[in-house]
């Protein structure tokens, strides 16, 4: 039997039964099957077990966790990171979808290269993300003071991510602390700018709607590590320097690169 290739993590709260049946057949359908499901139910009341137990006997890798009380996505995550036995993990969120080729054109870019970090454009409420300037000419140098990658389009090495984990400390922007580490790490981010993988959905009872003052504080918190924080002023956003250190990130890079031709 072949070692499984991806493992897949989804940590379910409180999202209904559509929004259940969505994000797991989305998985359950892929066009390539060598894949374990992992599921964290990080909620003790969860109501929807017998829906979920009949969705997922379509797949014959699967592990249900339940925490005995609500730990919250980044610890939950770990919990699953720390179960996982495929090659790489893949992240999704329980209420968005991977569309139904995710995993085969995945399997077959990261069966060609070295870098441990995969991530692709994805829709957000049907609008495709980042804008086409990012989506072209990305650089992780960029994610040292935004962040325009998705969580839930993350793939990432297993025996990577078993070493470093997610900080636990970050109770929102866990995957952009992460991105960070990574960077630090010097690790390298396979930016598959053709493949659009993923559908991210905002409502207003999403996470990012909710929480969005309290994902602001972990995301500056990032910034400040970075020496970026200097980027939030009234007066840097009015400027869009945003743009203007993407620009100049971009243009660096690229002559790095032409630099290593000659």
């Amino acid at each position: 039997m072949d070692k499984i290739f991806f493992s897949i993590i989804i940590a379910l709260y409180k999202e209904s039964p559509d929004q259940i049946k969505t994000s797991i057949n989305s998985i359950v359908n892929q066009t390539y099957k060598n894949f374990e499901i992992i599921i964290i139910i990080d909620n003790p009341d969860f109501l929807h077990k017998d829906l979920l137990i009949n969705l997922l006997n379509k797949h014959d890798k699967v592990k249900i966790i339940n925490n005995h009380k609500n730990l919250g996505l980044t610890k939950s995550l770990n919990i699953g990171i720390g179960k996982s036995i495929g090659e790489y993990i893949v992240r999704q969120d329980g209420d968005d979808y991977s569309f139904e080729n995710r995993l085969k054109i995945a399997y077959q870019k990261l069966s060609k290269i070295t870098a441990p970090i995969y991530s692709t454009p994805a829709r957000v409420n049907g609008v495709l993300k980042p804008n086409f300037f990012i989506r072209k000419y990305f650089t992780p140098d960029i994610l040292r003071y935004k962040n325009v990658l998705f969580h839930g389009a993350l793939i990432i090495k297993t025996d990577l991510l078993k070493k470093v984990m997610y900080n636990e400390e970050y109770t929102y922007c866990q995957d952009f602390e992460l991105y960070n580490r990574l960077l630090d790490f010097s690790k390298l981010f396979f930016y598959d700018k053709e493949n659009i993988s993923y559908n991210h959905t905002i409502n207003d009872k999403s996470i990012s709607f909710l929480k969005k003052n309290e994902q602001r504080k972990y995301f500056c918190k990032v910034l400040k590590r970075n020496g970026y924080q200097w980027t939030q002023n009234k007066i840097s956003k009015a400027l869009r320097i945003d743009l203007v250190l993407d620009i100049f990130w971009i243009i660096k890079n690229k002559l790095i690169k032409h630099e290593k031709i000659s």
